[in-house]
């Protein structure tokens, strides 16, 4: 699945420079996602149009498909031809309606994937930071001749006080780890972990090494505490309360009936809901979104809820000009098959 996230390199540029402006990485992610969503606009309404069309034309030919099932059963060549010739003429394509919805999947793929892969790069970049970033005020501090608690003081005064010193973003006190009941300071052995580093005595677990900028940077377990003492002695309780998973679940099944509502509403009966959401998929996809939230840093989480709502509140502009398209083209296939009247002297 690797190949799908080929885009990941370009989200986390993307995401890294608007975090410079912005100095918050919670944020930062909800407004890259608008823009994704707002990019991706014009294909969502492409796929509604090519549906809907599709639903229709299904629709419409129906009853003549049912006859030349009872007049054509036995013979399959000729039941071929007649069904061929009756695409053409309602200009049906069954390759062509399905064309739109395969394409949109995979870029949805392509961009779930690309997001998620993009996401953990995050989390390991704000985690080396923000441990690169304390390390230097306490050495600068040590170097200036404070003491140790001095230098863990401003060290816990920067994370207090600093856009950039905490990675909190609303209720979850560490966006580089998940919402959930765990520790909102990571331990030696999480930070490890999360960051991919190696051990550099290989008999040891207590000095690691990562790669930072291209530079190795190596780090001990009796520095990081150090470090690390101030923060986590303050910091406590749940990093999370599981309540991303169970937003973006909720919101995601939410989603799913959104566009059915809004289509009952305002094609007001020109032709049925469509059946393209079976119900397996309305209940499979906010699992399988919840459960990623719940195995994930928040900052896929965060990504996750943020385009399931954007994606809603776009579907108000993106069916309503959907179906403005079909009406019309519903209109104009009614008034092509009625029969043309001729006069004659």
């Amino acid at each position: 699945m690797a190949f799908l996230g080929f885009l990941s390199p370009v989200f986390r540029v993307a995401i890294k420079g608007l975090y410079n402006l912005i100095s918050n990485y919670g944020w930062t992610i909800v407004i890259f996602t608008v823009a994704l969503k707002i990019i991706t606009i014009p294909l969502d309404i492409w796929v509604k149009i090519s549906s809907k069309k599709t639903q229709f034309l299904n629709l419409e030919i129906a009853p003549e498909m049912e006859k030349l099932k009872m007049r054509y059963g036995n013979n399959r060549n000729e039941f071929q031809q007649k069904q061929m010739e009756l695409y053409k003429k309602h200009g049906f394509s069954p390759v062509g309606g399905c064309l739109p919805v395969i394409v949109n999947i995979l870029i949805m793929l392509f961009l779930y994937v690309s997001m998620y892969s993009a996401m953990n790069i995050v989390s390991v970049d704000i985690a080396k930071e923000q441990y690169i970033k304390y390390n230097e005020i306490y050495e600068t501090e040590r170097a200036d001749g404070k003491t140790e608690e001095q230098a863990q003081d401003a060290v816990y005064n920067y994370y207090l006080n600093d856009k950039k010193g905490s990675n909190s973003f609303l209720w979850i006190k560490n966006i580089s780890y998940k919402d959930a009941n765990i520790a909102p300071v990571a331990s030696f052995a999480d930070f490890k972990k999360t960051v991919g580093g190696v051990n550099v005595d290989q008999n040891s677990e207590d000095v690691m090494t990562f790669d930072y900028n291209g530079s190795p940077v190596e780090v001990s377990k009796t520095n990081y505490d150090l470090v690390m003492s101030k923060i986590s002695t303050n910091v406590t309780g749940n990093n999370g309360y599981f309540i991303l998973p169970i937003l973006v679940i909720a919101f995601s099944f939410l989603a799913s009936f959104i566009p059915e509502w809004i289509e009952k509403i305002k094609l007001k009966g020109v032709m049925q809901a469509p059946g393209q959401n079976m119900l397996l998929m309305k209940l499979l996809m906010p699992a399988l979104l919840g459960v990623l939230c719940f195995t994930t840093s928040a900052t896929f989480g965060i990504y996750l809820l943020s385009n399931t709502l954007i994606g809603i509140l776009t579907g108000f502009i993106v069916d309503p000009i959907a179906n403005g398209v079909i009406k019309k083209f519903i209109l104009k296939k009614k008034d092509n098959n009625k029969p043309k009247i001729s006069y004659s002297r």
